[in-house]
């Protein structure tokens, strides 16, 4: 299945990168592209790891490892998320830059908002699966 991937993603891709001035810079945020790296002229590849996607659910777990396992030691400059992930991904060989996500307390502050729209506000940002600990 991998294979049949590599060459139909690549077979689609290959004529819209000929088409640019000069070779891009492939940003990856899933290592879902591993079979993709060889067969893409990119002038360079990053993986901003953003998450273990290997306990996602509704994904096979084996195989995003393996894929992430193939990716990693042929970037040229991995970034993770978290502190967690720049272990992971020495683990898998490369180094990676810490960028972390955060959020913008002062921004979302309630009381600092105006206009209000109701007597209290609620955001939420990101993913409600079973992952998540509701208490």
């Amino acid at each position: 299945m991998r294979r049949l991937n590599r060459r139909l993603l690549s077979s689609a891709l290959r004529p819209v990168l000929a088409e640019l001035p000069a070779a891009p810079i492939a940003i990856t945020t899933l290592p879902i592209v591993a079979d993709l790296v060889d067969a893409l002229p990119v002038h360079a590849w990053i993986y901003y790891c953003v998450d273990d996607f290997s306990q996602w659910p509704g994904y096979d777990g084996a195989t995003m490892q393996a894929m992430e396992r193939d990716l990693v030691p042929r970037m040229h400059h991995v970034i993770a998320a978290s502190r967690a992930l720049v272990d992971a991904m020495a683990n898998l060989g490369h180094s990676a830059t810490l960028l972390s996500h955060g959020v913008d307390l002062d921004h979302w502050r309630c009381a600092d908002r105006s206009p209000r729209i109701g007597p209290s506000e609620i955001v939420f940002w990101g993913v409600i699966d079973r992952r998540m600990d509701i208490d």
